[in-house]
């Protein structure tokens, strides 16, 4: 992996994605019929909203930061290199808090960063926000 057959795989759940309580498991469909489109909307584009059982954006992000501070960058800061594999939820909060131009994360994507200089907050890539908007939606 990365060049070396020593690197670490180490499970985080604090990376895990958005728990949407009762809402887990649904289709869309059934969402809207049993609560309708509104509140639906509601709970996926408030970062504040919490749906039934389950956990706001701001509470994802909160998670996912303490992990970013607390491991990921800890260990870029001194030298290493980390592989972050996570659904978008996680990734974006990552992102935004690196204070970069976030558009839609598509499966399969690979956002490069760089570290070695603490905090490792450089992002490596194009730099004109259309470029990293074209990179992100590809």
């Amino acid at each position: 992996m990365l060049g070396s057959r020593s690197a670490a795989i180490r499970l985080l759940p604090g990376l895990n994605e958005r728990r949407m309580g009762v809402l887990e498991g649904r289709t869309k469909a059934d969402i809207i019929g049993s609560w309708g489109n509104r509140p639906r909307k509601h709970w996926r584009d408030d970062p504040r909203a919490v749906p039934p059982g389950g956990e706001s954006i701001e509470e994802v992000a909160e998670r996912v930061l303490a992990v970013w501070h607390g491991q990921i960058n800890a260990d870029l800061c001194a030298g290493g290199t980390a592989l972050v594999v996570a659904h978008h939820g996680p990734l974006r909060a990552i992102l935004e808090h690196l204070d970069q131009d976030v558009g839609p994360i598509g499966n399969g994507q690979l956002i490069p960063l760089r570290g070695g200089q603490c905090c490792a907050d450089t992002y490596i890539g194009p730099t004109s926000r259309r470029a990293r908007r074209d990179r992100l939606t590809r």
